[in-house]
């Protein structure tokens, strides 16, 4: 409360807590609901941000072009310190929805932050991440993944894991025949950086 005006965006601990307790619930009795992004988004506010951060990436499997689970999962990113993992996440969101303004304001603010902090990432969490990567990529060896998207490839890509983004690729012109022009593209600039 400042000046008598009551924020009617901001929550209490105890409110953030009985929210999460409901969309847990949800979650429970409905695993391939959407509440993984506000459940996910709320654990991060909590500053719960690996559990957040879990929450948000089993959501994705299931619906990995929802915008607001990749909006959640760039917060993570960027109180995560994993300023390029949010940078990508929400350019992701500007591909679907190009008048996104939370993803404009969110990269506006990862440019603020990189200024401040000297352009450096968090890498021990960096590190973290690329290992809970390589689990999923080790994984899509046993069963189908539907993270294997293009732009999952190109985060890959863009890490220098060149290798891990042609399987991804190779692996989605079979999935994805009205995208095959694109994959190729992709290949052969990956050919010529190899």
């Amino acid at each position: 409360m400042q000046d008598g005006v009551t924020n009617p965006y901001s929550e209490s601990e105890k409110e953030l807590i009985d929210k999460i307790s409901r969309l847990e619930d949800v979650l429970k009795r409905d695993p391939s609901s959407k509440v993984f992004a506000p459940l996910a988004d709320a654990y991060r506010r909590m500053g719960l941000l690996d559990k957040a951060f879990k929450v948000v990436i089993k959501g994705l499997r299931i619906a990995p072009d929802y915008v607001s689970g990749r909006l959640a999962l760039a917060r993570i990113f960027i109180d995560k310190g994993m300023f390029s993992e949010a940078r990508y996440e929400l350019e992701f969101v500007l591909e679907r929805s190009p008048d996104n303004i939370i993803s404009l304001k969110l990269l506006k603010d990862i440019d603020k932050l990189r200024d401040e902090r000297g352009f450096k990432d968090n890498n021990e969490t960096e590190i973290r991440y690329k290992e809970d990567k390589e689990t999923h990529i080790n994984r899509d060896k046993r069963e189908k993944n539907p993270f294997y998207t293009l732009t999952f490839a190109s985060l890959l890509e863009q890490q220098g894991h060149y290798d891990e983004a042609r399987r991804v690729y190779k692996t989605m012109l079979s999935r994805n025949p009205s995208q095959r022009h694109v994959i190729l593209r992709r290949l052969e600039r990956l050919d010529a950086l190899s």
